[in-house]
């Protein structure tokens, strides 16, 4: 799909960016590096989203965005990692602002899960 993202990107005079949101996964971003090691997609044609979630896809993400990838914060996310905490962590890291954004979930879907983990409903986020 991201091959294909970036084809349609270069017919179309667009970018060509396909956005990953990022999950509770101990995977973290090995599937984006699995993706740039067996296809033929530049690292700044991928943007994972929501990489404050949690610590270790953070400090992932920080190494992607080493590597010269773009990764999006979201403003919306407190804990374990703040926007403004995410921010200053790149900044310390050598990483140019330019490759870090923040987005929010606002008015998206939002999911609902009961004590065991199950989806109870999908509401709408607030800003």
């Amino acid at each position: 799909m991201a091959a294909e993202s970036r084809v349609g990107g270069l017919l179309g005079g667009k970018p060509g960016v396909t956005v990953f949101h990022m999950g509770d996964s101990k995977k973290a971003l090995q599937p984006i590096y699995d993706l740039l090691e067996n296809c033929d997609v530049p690292i700044s044609k991928l943007l994972p989203t929501h990489v404050n979630r949690n610590v270790p896809l953070f400090e992932q993400a920080l190494e992607f965005a080493r590597k010269g990838g773009t990764i999006d914060i979201t403003s919306s996310i407190d804990e374990p990692v703040a926007p403004a905490e995410g921010i200053a962590r790149a900044v310390q890291a050598g990483i140019p602002l330019a490759r870090v954004t923040l987005s929010s979930d606002g008015n998206g879907s939002q999911p609902f899960f009961d004590d065991e983990g199950n989806l109870t409903h999908i509401g709408v986020a607030g800003f």
